[in-house]
Parts: C-alpha cells; structure tokens; sequence
C-alpha cells in the first residue's frame, strides 16, 4: 500500500518473499532483526541494495483474523531500545489494522451501494426515494418513463408540486405518507396519477420506510396496471351481461362469493346479496 524512505513516500513495488525477512513475518507475529539481517538473508539483494542492517516487522489482520499483510522498518543501523520499539510497533500495528479495516469496509459498501443503484436503475417497476416530508430525492427510468417527467424535473419536488395527483388522491396519499412516518409499509395502493402530457395513468405502489445514510427514508415502488384495469373492465362487462348464469365461490365450503344478473334471476334471487346468502 505504502514505502517511504527517509519520510518520503516512494514508488510502490512488488517483490518475491521467499528468502526475505518478511517471510518469517507474514501471517505469524512480530518479529525482529536488530542487526546484520544481510547476513541472516544473504539472497534478499534488496537487503543490500538499500543497505539495511537492522530490521522488525509485524503482521496485520483484518477483523476476522485473516492476514492482510504486514507493516515493516528498516534502517541502515543497527537498532537500538529493542523492548521500546517493539511496543511502539504494536501500538502502530493497532492503529493500522484499524484504518485498513475501516477502507475495506468503505470500499465494500460503496460496491454495495453501486450495485444497489445498477438494480434501483434497471429495475422494470417504477422506484423512487423520498424523505419523510414527501420530497423526492432519487427515482429510476421505469419512473420517468411512465411519468413523462425527467428525473431532473421529479427530484427535489412533491407528489403535489409535480402536479400528478388528482384532488381525489391527495388524501389517500396523506395516509400513507402518515403510516410511513410510524414506520410502516403501506400497499398494495391503487392511485390514478397525471402525466406530464395530461394523460391520467393507473399505478399500484408499495411504500417501505428504510434507512439510508443514517436518516429514515421511504423506498416505494410503482407500476402501471392501466392495461390490466382495462382487462378486468371488459371481464366484468361481459360477466355483468352474459346471458347465461356465470357463479363464483370461495373455497372450501364453496359458498357463492359473487353472481352475475343472470344467475340471480335463475335462482329467484331479489338481489346480489340474497344470492350471495344463499
């Protein structure tokens, strides 16, 4: 990760440990050479090419005891106070291991979060986040396609200011936005929304409050069910006006659960409930 020689960093290289000191080191413990370490490593022709007559160095683990590497000094004397160098090396050791663990962690979660953001991106629904206060703060590609906003005209803005809700939805989304407050996920939710072009678009949502970055936050998710509204519209024109008796039933007593006119007529019904009762 690091060389420095006489307190200036230099050039960052790789070597073979076999034959090294550094061999000796890896994965053990602490060891020392405080004097005529070439002689001790005659084939490390680093040794003689820097000089380096004393030598100590420690390994490092990660948190689950793993090794990670090691941290080293050198010197072209021999070293001198042995016992208090040795402390110091394990009170840098300490200190080290913490700080690489700490950027490994960062570097995880930053693939994390990159890979989080490939899904949320790619995602075939509609995923926004807002905060508590019902602002966006990010949205997706299925969101601005379905609607007709960019993401730049979505974000920094509410349901309201964007202007997508119809006065009939602004109570439903209250609700929500106030069960989302008590941490709690609300949907499946039906809402017809605006589109920027002034087309209106049947969407169904779940909403999921979540942390992000240490603040409460609300993941929801969307879709446009407009076609499959169209379909269950026919369906029940056609189950409304058959002529003949179409009944449906819940299992396990089968009892009938809905009827169309019809059937209430063949079985002498008055109306759907006194069939239903049946």
């Amino acid at each position: 990760i690091s060389f420095a020689v006489n307190g200036k960093n230099q050039d960052v290289f790789k070597y073979d440990l076999d034959n090294t000191p550094c061999q000796t080191v890896i994965g053990r413990t602490l060891c020392c050479y405080p004097e005529n370490v070439q002689h001790l490593f005659p084939k490390d022709e680093d040794l003689k090419k820097m000089n380096v007559q004393s030598y100590m160095g420690a390994p490092l683990y990660d948190q689950d005891k793993k090794p990670i590497g090691i941290i080293v000094t050198m010197n072209d004397r021999p070293m001198k106070a042995v016992d208090d160098k040795e402390r110091l090396m394990e009170l840098v050791v300490i200190r080290t291991e913490t700080e690489l663990v700490r950027l490994v962690n960062e570097q995880k979660l930053m693939h994390s979060e990159e890979r989080l953001q490939l899904l949320f991106d790619g995602a075939p629904d509609a995923y926004y986040i807002r905060n508590m206060e019902g602002v966006f703060l990010d949205c997706n590609q299925a969101a601005v396609q379905i609607l007709g906003y960019s993401k730049e005209e979505i974000v920094g803005k509410t349901l309201i200011e964007l202007g997508v809700l119809s006065e009939g939805e602004i109570e439903k989304v209250a609700q929500a936005m106030k069960q989302s407050m008590l941490g709690e996920s609300t949907g499946p939710e039906e809402f017809v929304l605006i589109r920027k072009n002034g087309t209106p678009v049947t969407v169904e949502t779940h909403t999921h409050p979540i942390n992000m970055q240490e603040r409460p936050v609300v993941l929801g998710i969307f879709r446009d069910i407009s076609e499959r509204k169209k379909s269950e519209a026919r369906y029940k024109l056609l189950f409304d006006t058959s002529r003949d008796a179409i009944l449906t039933g819940t299992p396990p007593e089968w009892l009938f659960a809905s009827g169309n006119q019809a059937a209430i007529e063949l079985f002498g019904a008055k109306n759907l409930e006194e069939l239903i009762a049946k």
